[in-house]
């Protein structure tokens, strides 16, 4: 719920964690470690099952080979220096979107307090808006390493830190965020079909075949959309279930 006394101080705390971290070194090694241990719980072979999945689902943009966690390679050498200057260089409000939700009776008062915590907030020293084709525009080359086994991608050239520490920092907007593209599998759409792609490694112990339909998230504005919703998932629930017992 909106309390009108506790939003200014609920945005002067965001503030402070979007745009004004510390990065001190100790901080730094202590979420790295928390990071790599994530990683190392999760690295199944049905999380990398899933991966192959979201890589060959989503193959046309980015969510192909950029999940949350990241990648290793780079957790391991990044340092507080080089995150800081990422940190100045893309993150301020121009290139944030606030949401406040819930029940605002005053939104102008609401809109003015916004604006007094943020308008002020790294505004100097800002550049254009980036046409760049990589989200890390200049700095691509010291945040794009080499993906490991299936993940494409392209090693750039790296810059020494020396280098790097001499050069100020100019802090560009994205023109586009986030530049994502979708290729749907929808009867209007006439794009040649995906060659199927099989996954093979040691550690799996059975057989599947995943059969993938990409289509548009709808909106649910009305209790009409919300049925159609639900009788969606009751009939794709109800084929699994029959192909599953068929295939068993």
């Amino acid at each position: 719920e909106y309390g009108e006394s506790l939003l200014p101080s609920v945005l002067d705390a965001l503030n402070e964690i979007a745009f004004h971290p510390k990065f001190s070194s100790s901080r730094v090694e202590k979420e790295r470690r928390a990071i790599l241990s994530e990683l190392q719980m999760m690295n199944t072979i049905e999380y990398r099952v899933d991966c192959q999945l979201l890589q060959h689902l989503h193959s046309e943009n980015k969510l192909s080979n950029r999940f949350p966690i990241g990648l290793e390679e780079q957790i391991l050498k990044w340092d507080p220096d080089k995150i800081r200057r990422f940190h100045e260089r893309w993150y301020y409000p121009a290139n944030a979107t606030l949401y406040l939700v819930g029940e605002i009776d005053d939104i102008p008062r609401a809109v003015r307090e916004i604006e007094a915590v943020f308008e002020h907030t790294l505004s100097g020293n800002e550049g254009a808006p980036m046409s760049t084709g990589s989200p890390f525009g200049a700095m691509a080359s010291l945040f794009a390493p080499k993906l490991p086994g299936g993940l494409a991608a392209s090693l750039t050239g790296e810059r020494s830190p020396a280098t790097d520490k001499l050069k100020p920092i100019k802090r560009e907007r994205q023109a586009v965020r986030p530049p994502v593209e979708h290729k749907w599998s929808l009867p209007e759409v006439d794009q040649a079909a995906k060659p199927p792609v099989i996954f093979q490694h040691e550690l799996i112990q059975s057989f599947s075949i995943n059969m993938f339909c990409k289509i548009p998230v709808n909106q649910v504005r009305t209790y009409k959309d919300l049925r159609s919703v639900l009788m969606k998932r009751i009939f794709l629930s109800a084929l699994h279930f029959r192909i599953n017992t068929r295939y068993k």
